[in-house]
């Protein structure tokens, strides 16, 4: 998702980030391990989605974090607070 921060980073806030900032975040990002998104990875995602209600991309996100061994996510998309298959959600921009 390194594409998504650098055009959230550099378009989408209120105070964007200048490009060369937001590259040299996306190459620090590049250096993180990456969880491949396979046949497990999918149908593990499935079942949250089933479970917790939510969509598959958001099972997914989850179910990645979880399989490279994080304990939480940091998004504004969820429920600030929850904790879905054993990962918790935080809003990094001030969830209540």
């Amino acid at each position: 998702m390194l594409q998504e921060f650098y055009v959230t980073a550099t378009r989408k806030l209120p105070n964007p980030l200048p490009l060369a900032q937001a590259a040299d975040a996306v190459q620090d990002f590049a250096g993180f391990p990456v969880v491949p998104s396979d046949a497990r990875l999918v149908l593990a995602a499935v079942e949250i989605s089933r479970s917790a209600q939510l969509s598959l991309w958001d099972a997914l996100l989850i179910e990645a974090a979880r399989t490279a061994g994080c304990d939480r996510i940091l998004t504004e998309d969820l429920n600030h607070g929850a904790t879905i298959g054993g990962v918790r959600i935080e809003n990094p921009f001030g969830g209540s």
